[in-house]
């Protein structure tokens, strides 16, 4: 499984990559400390899982999660939005947004973001059958 971390606070991706560290089923961990570098990393390699912070500089996690899910090829790609922020609203707006699970930074932890990973792959494939029997 190939994983993006989407953040500008160092201190931050590092706790995230080092809760991912032992999950057997990750192969991949890459890092972005922006948006923009966010949409490189996009481009250049197909993710299993976006973890993208909310509060970034120039594009909020809303904003990046649309910009996202405008792109024909992200359509095997769940995210998870993880924030500083404990709001119920957040939560549902990110979720309305594209998200598939939202996560507080404080509650993360190795058991905890593969519960919220697993739970996000699943409600993602589920969204997509869903779809994709809309469409037929």
């Amino acid at each position: 499984m190939n994983v993006l971390i989407i953040d500008d606070d160092e201190i931050d991706r590092e706790s995230v990559r080092r809760a991912l560290q032992n999950n057997s089923e990750i192969k991949n961990i890459v890092q972005a400390t922006s948006a923009q570098q966010g949409f490189k990393e996009v481009d250049k390699l197909k993710f299993d899982i976006i973890l993208v912070d909310y509060r970034m500089p120039q594009l909020d996690g809303i904003e990046m999660i649309i910009e996202l899910r405008s792109r024909p090829d992200l359509n095997e790609s769940a995210i998870v939005m993880i924030s500083t922020i404990e709001d119920d609203n957040l939560a549902i707006s990110c979720l309305q947004a594209g998200a598939q699970d939202f996560i507080c930074k404080d509650e993360i932890t190795p058991a905890r973001l593969r519960r919220s990973i697993i739970q996000a792959q699943k409600r993602f494939e589920l969204e997509k059958k869903l779809y994709d029997s809309f469409c037929q």
